[in-house]
């Protein structure tokens, strides 16, 4: 005879997984996370707006007409790599170089006063002939001062593009002044670049922020997975109370063995997701290198590279902090006849949630800090910690065993707790819970 966790444990994965949600979601998910990548580059690459027309009045005569005819050393798309840049900040570059594309400069006649200029200026920002006006004057130690006048100064990289143009020049002539030749400036100004290795047992390897954004990525979809599995959880607990189906289940099954078969089923069904996400994303991964190189120039492909221990992790804890939490969803699901009073309760659940989102950025700076270990012990910050900090170093293995030891310990308090919960919940309707009415139950 067949377990009565594993009959409803079916029936909710099977249900669920049919269902037009879960297909849509599923399909639209890898989409998302692709759009999210490289939506950034392709829309920095794109001419949404015009030619923005910037004029000029130099009141010390040094740059403006310089500026006209100007063009800083310019990064050549084509070499941008994804292996060395993330998306978000390969776009920043890409828009960056062609910021200075979309400004057509133009020199005003210095002869003109001042005041004048600013009123011909102001009456044709009005008109929407110009983009703005920039003035140009110099402070008691001949620094330059930049005034730029505009009725909608939005186009932020455009700015910084001619403020950058303005202080190379302020550069170039300091040096000049001070005797430099040109070929000297140009390798006082040239930069570096600073490679990271990363030491592990296997050796040094070159670490281009992989592990920092694999520590926010694995976070960022434990955070996301406690909020829509728990939640799928108590809206079938909340739809078998409003439809009274549960009155006809209990007198199958015990509460509890619905209440462990719903868990089980729809974390199952969460597994089954990411599962299908992650062949996706091996998938674009080995044949995407074509449609990364289009937006790179022929730049190389990511070369990320998921330690199986870390994929362990994520696993290990994304189980575990969905069993603690979805436990808690049920009792509450049970325990209100509408989502109303459902958000009022699992507000403070919420907080459980986002607090460690919140306090991942600290914890992978210093990942032995004693605030780090102190936080990623705690059950319910856990998962989202101690997966974080797996991703950018291995922590000592006790501490790794003290955090399963201490979520399991919760885990089973919680389901305890909320059987408890869930077993008088569950037939309790057009009451309004309370604390005292809550501890009541826990003592039954």
């Amino acid at each position: 005879m067949k377990s009565p966790v594993w009959i409803i444990l079916k029936r909710e994965y099977t249900s669920r997984i049919k269902s037009k949600g879960f297909i849509i979601g599923t399909i639209l998910g890898p989409v998302m996370i692709l759009a999210l990548a490289f939506l950034p580059a392709v829309i920095a690459t794109m001419n949404l707006g015009g030619p923005k027309t910037v004029v000029i009045y130099d009141e010390t005569g040094q740059y403006g007409s310089e500026l006209l005819s100007y063009q800083p050393e310019r990064t050549d798309p084509s070499a941008l790599k994804l292996k060395d840049l993330a998306a978000d900040k390969a776009a920043d570059k890409i828009a960056e170089e062609h910021a200075g594309d979309k400004l057509i400069l133009e020199m005003a006649d210095v002869t003109e006063p001042a005041s004048g200029f600013r009123k011909r200026m102001t009456d044709s920002l009005a008109a929407g002939k110009i983009y703005g006006y920039l003035m140009i004057s110099a402070d008691s130690s001949s620094r330059p001062v930049l005034e730029f006048f505009s009725s909608s100064a939005s186009d932020f990289l455009a700015l910084s593009n001619l403020e950058k143009r303005v202080n190379s020049l302020f550069r170039l002539k300091t040096l000049d002044r001070l005797g430099i030749t040109p070929e000297t400036a140009r390798e006082i100004n040239e930069t570096v670049s600073m490679k990271v290795f990363k030491v592990t047992e296997k050796g040094a390897e070159e670490d281009s922020g992989s592990s920092l954004m694999l520590a926010f990525g694995m976070g960022f979809f434990i955070y996301m997975s406690m909020f829509i599995y728990g939640s799928m959880v108590m809206q079938s607990a909340m739809e078998e109370k409003q439809s009274r189906i549960v009155e006809v289940i209990i007198s199958s099954v015990r509460p509890f063995d619905l209440l462990m078969g719903k868990i089980l089923g729809v974390g199952l069904l969460g597994l089954t997701q990411y599962l299908i996400w992650g062949l996706t994303a091996a998938g674009i991964g080995l044949y995407g290198a074509a449609m990364i190189s289009a937006f790179t120039g022929g730049g190389a492909a990511p070369g990320l590279v998921i330690p199986w221990y870390t994929i362990a992790a994520f696993i290990l804890y994304f189980v575990g902090g969905y069993l603690i939490f979805s436990t808690i969803y049920a009792a509450v699901g049970a325990s209100v006849d509408n989502m109303n009073d459902a958000q009022q309760i699992v507000t403070p659940i919420a907080l459980l949630i986002i607090i460690p989102i919140l306090m991942i950025s600290q914890i992978v700076r210093d990942p032995n800090s004693t605030l780090a270990v102190v936080l990623s012990l705690i059950p319910f910050f856990s998962p989202i910690l101690m997966t974080a900090r797996i991703a950018v170093q291995v922590p000592p293995w006790y501490e790794i065993a003290a955090s399963g030891v201490l979520m399991t310990g919760t885990f089973i308090l919680m389901v305890w707790l909320s059987a408890k919960i869930y077993r008088v919940g569950v037939l309790m309707y057009g009451k309004r819970l309370t604390f005292a009415e809550l501890y009541r139950w826990l003592r039954y």
